[in-house]
């Protein structure tokens, strides 16, 4: 299979806070339910991989986006600059423009969506629009973004719906909101690499569902629509080959997975691996191509694991038997793999951090634990959700 750098999407402090390091330190095991709020649920390929010099976390419980740089050799990840992202408990799934040049994140809580500029060395600085309302109580969850960087959708829980938004490729501003209705409560969603093509996880009715795009409006058109494979299903993040023959969906009750063959847009039946261990709450999706061979890497948010599963490939794109990483972390939300397939990062929303993993093997399992920095210093709480690295 070709080369991945699978964003998730799939999977961001203090006000002001000041560029600061932070050492890794290891983390205990504890657990979580999706979405969390400890205060009182994508991924586009990159058609360019580059370097992944820098990262963004949504902070959920403390309305932030959280700036990461990265040691593109070690892997080795130190927090950043942490800026405003609207309300408290709302921040969750981000997006970046393909050229890096600027962020957006969904804000649950207030209903907004938030764009920033990103500056030479990675700081993220409000736009001149600092938010664009998606809606009175559309409850806005992920985002995605096309090859271009012309056009941005939004799923959104609240109301069921998508919106579609033009991007000013110059400015970086919002505009033309479309919204297609008659969802349940959608949430992952991913566009294919042509940028012909777009995926939707529906949460609430337990479908994948696929829409061709206008390329130049961002308007979509109903294509197909199948069911996650699982009875009562609760789809939620999606991982795409690059190639776009085969889409993955992980279910957050059951924790089973599935693949979706796509021909031109149109989705197959789900072929579905279930778990010998139900109720293993997988949120965050990523793919992985490493030399001994593709894996999808699933974050697991229940107690029971918290951890990452690695499920191996195979050649006609079903999932095999996964193996599980070498150490738990507390409520892993977000995964992310760099793009030079070396290291994996997850989103902790129990412990407030984020976690470097490596894929090299060593530890005996296909992920191995490395260390965790905190998003927030100090602080436990900041309920890390989503995580993206640059292209």
């Amino acid at each position: 299979m070709s080369k991945r750098s699978v964003l998730v999407n799939l999977a961001m402090l203090v006000p002001a806070l000041a560029l600061c390091a932070a050492v890794l330190s290891t983390v205990s095991c504890g657990g979580g339910l999706f979405p969390q709020v400890t205060a009182t649920a994508t991924a586009s390929s990159s058609p360019t991989p580059g370097t992944g010099e820098f990262g963004y976390v949504t902070d959920f419980n403390s309305g932030k986006v959280v700036m990461l740089t990265r040691n593109v050799t070690s892997g080795a990840i130190t927090r950043g600059k942490a800026v405003d992202a609207g309300a408290k408990e709302g921040p969750k799934g981000l997006a970046l423009a393909f050229d890096n040049n600027f962020l957006y994140v969904a804000n649950n809580g207030d209903d907004n969506v938030y764009g920033y500029s990103i500056q030479s060395d990675g700081v993220p600085t409000e736009l001149p629009t600092p938010s664009f309302s998606d809606g009175s109580g559309s409850g806005p969850e992920q985002l995605a973004i096309n090859p271009s960087s012309n056009l941005l959708w939004v799923t959104n829980g609240g109301n069921g719906s998508i919106t579609s938004y033009t991007i000013n490729t110059s400015s970086g501003e919002l505009s033309n909101k479309l919204t297609l209705t008659g969802l349940s409560s959608p949430f992952g969603v991913i566009v294919d690499p042509s940028g012909n093509f777009l995926y939707v996880a529906d949460h609430g009715a337990g479908t994948v569902n696929s829409y061709a795009i206008n390329t130049s409006t961002g308007e979509l058109s109903p294509l197909s629509s199948v069911s996650n494979g699982v009875s009562g299903g609760t789809p939620v993040k999606l991982a795409l080959d690059p190639t776009g023959s085969f889409l993955y969906v992980d279910d957050q009750n059951t924790g089973a997975m599935s693949s979706i063959g796509v021909s031109s847009g149109v989705l197959s039946t789900a072929v579905v691996f279930a778990p010998s261990q139900s109720g293993t709450g997988p949120i965050g999706l990523a793919i992985a191509e490493l030399t001994s061979g593709d894996f999808l890497l699933a974050a697991y948010q229940a107690s029971s694991l918290n951890n990452i599963g690695s499920y191996p490939i195979s050649p006609a794109g079903t999932l095999l038997t996964p193996n599980l990483s070498s150490f738990n972390v507390q409520a892993p939300t977000g995964i992310v793999v760099d793009p030079q397939d070396a290291n994996a990062y997850t989103a902790n929303q129990n412990d407030g951090t984020v976690a470097q993993w490596t894929l090299t093997g060593s530890c005996g399992a296909t992920v191995c634990f490395v260390g965790s920095i905190q998003t927030e210093s100090g602080s436990s709480t900041s309920g890390p959700f989503d995580i993206i690295l640059t292209h």
